[in-house]
């Protein structure tokens, strides 16, 4: 236990210690959380540019014509990118539970 810790347990009573660990508890849970959320985003981000890459390339080999399943990845992205919104939508609201 840190001297700050042990301090702050002598001065409250053990109602109030024992509240205290809960929001500590709390606390690092949300965190914890938070940080998943944020290694989403990043996996769905680099999962779209990565798919957005292919898409070039792809249409690069078959020349300047866009190919026909083209509306297909649009949605895909789409769906990707209203994904990530929500994630972090989701992330904003638990940074500011936690603050």
């Amino acid at each position: 236990m840190s001297e700050r810790t042990a301090e702050t347990s002598q001065r409250l009573g053990h109602g109030a210690q024992h509240a205290a660990i809960l929001l500590q508890k709390e606390n690092l849970k949300m965190k914890y959380e938070n940080n998943e959320q944020e290694q989403r985003i990043t996996r769905l981000t680099t999962q779209a540019k990565k798919l957005e890459e292919e898409i070039k390339v792809k249409e690069k080999k078959q020349g300047a014509a866009p190919r026909v399943g083209k509306g297909d990845r649009k949605s895909v992205m789409a769906e990707l990118e209203e994904k990530i919104r929500a994630v972090e939508k989701k992330n904003e609201g638990m940074k500011r539970t936690i603050l």
